[in-house]
């Protein structure tokens, strides 16, 4: 890495993941490396940052949103930066500049999804398989290792109502080790002719949300994604609720109206999905695109 940036005459190093060679080369060249945050709403420092030397950790953190924000700026007594910047993704779209239920009309539905029915968006959560890594706490949470078997139960119930799209989360279905949750993924659909997987992994977000009426998952951070289109969610991961390890996490959207946690029976399952209502829009950040392009030049070191 410190070839190339002596090579190249790089004065700014952008990337997600940044590790500590990365790191280390930058700062000894005395260019700016930053770390721009891939997920939204953390709720606590991750990869061990908090314990780790300033020497090995990026110059500056570039955060999606306000909750993100707030948590990394306990870095800032190592000397790194935390900076709040638009949602890049989004920032591409002009009507996210107002409120997005405004321009509803102007989306065109998918057309797989049925029409008269309720839109239930299901996303899927690694780490309940035998691959929880350092996150011990999800180990026996789900039986089957991906949806909890009261959520499979919602799908027998008002089934002429309700039409359930289930969507991967990118890490199984990039990998192969995860190619056995494909069973049970069809095995449901056989069984449930209103639940569909294939098309709503493989189709973006931004086409599939407008037409979503609530959302359903783990502890997915697709939470903030519906939120941004207003869309509730239901967290079903016990590990997020009152009093348990992970309490915190979408704590933003659960103060305010956009996120319920826990369910214990598919009955209740059911009741948020029949009551979900959309809100306005759930603003990530209040940066804009011009707020980005001055932050950039900023931090180029001459």
């Amino acid at each position: 890495y410190l070839n190339i940036i002596k090579e190249k005459d790089i004065r700014l190093v952008i990337g997600i993941g940044i590790n500590q060679y990365i790191a280390k080369a930058c700062r000894r060249q005395n260019i700016n490396v930053v770390e721009m945050l891939h997920g939204i709403g953390y709720s606590k420092i991750p990869w061990g940052w908090d314990k780790a030397s300033f020497k090995i950790l990026p110059t500056h953190i570039w955060s999606l949103d306000k909750k993100s924000t707030e948590v990394f700026q306990s870095l800032k007594y190592k000397g790194i930066s935390v900076q709040e910047i638009n949602h890049p993704w989004y920032s591409k779209f002009s009507y996210f500049t107002n409120d997005v239920n405004k321009y509803l009309n102007d989306f065109v539905k998918p057309s797989y999804l049925p029409q008269n029915k309720l839109i239930v968006l299901i996303s899927l959560a690694w780490g309940y398989d035998r691959d929880e890594g350092p996150y011990k706490e999800l180990i026996n949470i789900i039986e089957n290792g991906l949806i909890p078997k009261k959520l499979i139960e919602s799908f027998k119930l008002d089934n002429n109502k309700i039409f359930w799209c289930i969507r991967r989360h990118p890490v199984q279905y990039t990998n192969k080790k995860y190619n056995h949750q494909i069973k049970l993924l069809d095995q449901i659909c056989i069984e449930n002719k209103n639940v569909e997987w294939r098309k709503t992994t493989n189709i973006s977000l931004n086409k599939l949300l407008p037409f979503v009426d609530s959302h359903i998952t783990m502890n997915s951070m697709t939470c903030y994604d519906a939120a941004h289109y207003g869309v509730k969610s239901l967290s079903l991961c016990p590990t997020l609720e009152k009093g348990s390890i992970n309490e915190d996490m979408f704590s933003d959207l659960e103060v305010s109206g956009y996120l319920m946690k826990g369910a214990k029976t598919s009955s209740e399952i059911l009741k948020f999905v029949l009551n979900a209502q959309r809100k306005e829009q759930f603003k990530l950040s209040e940066k804009t695109k011009e707020d980005f392009e001055r932050l950039v030049f900023d931090i180029i070191k001459n």
